[in-house]
Order: structure tokens, then sequence, then C-alpha cells
């Protein structure tokens, strides 16, 4: 049996395949955000708060802290990188 894909926004999506070894990742991690909460984190992440202190004063686990700036970072409403890349 193929590959499974379903379509959505005009694009089709590869699934994984069928084989019963698939594993689903943060399955339980909340991907929807008021957007309040969402401007609340744009707002102290460009000001420059710890990925610690972000996910403390927000209340939700680290992976749906960093969804949500890979969401921003997607939108470009960040100032400030979520990772750096050092030079040797």
């Amino acid at each position: 049996m193929g590959v499974v894909k379903f379509k959505t926004s005009g694009r089709t999506i590869p699934m994984l395949r069928q084989t019963g070894n698939a594993r689903i990742m943060h399955e339980d991690a909340e991907f929807g955000i008021d957007e309040s909460q969402l401007n609340q984190i744009e707002r102290v992440w460009n000001d420059g708060i710890r990925f610690e202190d972000l996910v403390e004063q927000e209340g939700r686990p680290w992976d749906e802290i960093m969804f949500a700036l890979m969401e921003l970072a997607k939108e470009e409403r960040l100032t400030r990188p979520i990772a750096y890349r050092y030079r040797n």
C-alpha cells in the first residue's frame, strides 16, 4: 500500500507509510494558542527574556512555547533569533 496523502491548501502532504512502526510526536501538545498570549510571547521574547523564564511565565510546556516561537519566526515577527550558530 503506498504512501497515504491528503490535500490541504492546494498542496499534497505526504503522510507516513502505514507500517505499524510510526510514532506520533508531541501527541499531548496543544497547538492552539490565544492571539493575546502569542502577542505576549512575541513581546517578551523580543525584549530578551530567557527561554526557561518564558516557559515558566506563560505556564505552558517548553515544546508549546517552542512551537509558538517557530510560528512567530515564520511570520517574521521576532527581532532576535531562537537559536544561534557559532562558527569555529
